[in-house]
């Protein structure tokens, strides 16, 4: 029984081997589709990118506010403020790798010890929530949990809210993106501040050994010349929150 053979520079090979050849070296190659990196606007980013210096103001000023509230009540309900909460940066890869995104929406939770927690869904264009994926501390979160969190949180806070606490913040993609592009983030860390009157969320890139990154992301977009280390001034209110209009 004859066997069918190619003439390949000189050397004959069998039809086989050499079909299993060019099918390793086809799948062998990157996937350019998954590795291409998001094109980061820098301008878009800027609206978010916040220094150093105003990171610890925001954060001063909300111990200040913490220390004179009356009688240390800080809502109508029973609510605790968590300083911090983490998440992984598989976390907000999850989120952004989906279809059609464009911001990354972070809501504010209130558990049955009365304590706030945090949860994020990603976002549309049209600053509409994309269901499917919401991710919470501890991973992947059902919409009915995140539902309860959300209604908890804002009846706790209905009629008193001394800290003006967002129940929600919108931040870009490009923000997002740009705060965990080196490869040495590991994670992001939303503490809670204060600006303006208002409570607000501060994300900031975390190392893998826990620790809060101090690196400048956007230098022009700081407002002094230690540039740019985390994230705020997220936007609420959101027309088209899964979470908020079931």
């Amino acid at each position: 029984m004859s066997r069918s053979v190619f003439n390949y520079g000189g050397i004959f090979l069998p039809a086989g081997l050499l079909l299993s050849t060019c099918l390793f070296f086809q799948c062998s190659k990157p996937d350019q589709a998954t590795t291409a990196k998001y094109p980061i606007d820098k301008t878009k980013a800027a609206a978010h990118v916040v220094s150093a210096g105003e990171i610890n103001d925001f954060k001063t000023t909300l111990a200040a506010r913490i220390a004179a509230l009356p009688q240390g009540r800080l809502a109508s309900g029973t609510l605790h403020l968590t300083p911090s909460t983490y998440f992984p940066v598989t976390a907000l890869r999850d989120l952004l790798h989906q279809p059609g995104v464009a911001g990354i929406h972070i809501y504010t939770g209130r558990q049955t010890d009365g304590s706030t927690t945090l949860f994020m869904v990603a976002a549309d264009a049209g600053k509409k929530d994309i269901p499917g994926n919401i991710q919470g501390p501890a991973g992947s979160m059902e919409l009915a949990t995140a539902r309860t969190l959300s209604s908890s949180f804002r009846t706790s806070t209905a009629s008193v809210n001394n800290l003006n606490l967002p129940a929600d913040e919108l931040f870009n993609r490009d923000a997002i993106e740009l705060l965990i592009q080196r490869p040495e983030v590991a994670g992001v860390r939303i503490y809670w501040g204060s600006t303006s009157g208002k409570g607000c969320m501060i994300l900031l890139p975390v190392n893998a050994a826990g620790n809060d990154m101090h690196i400048s992301l956007l230098r022009e977009a700081a407002a002094d010349t230690t540039g740019g280390d985390g994230l705020e001034k997220g936007t609420g209110d959101p027309t088209g929150g899964l979470i908020t209009n079931p």
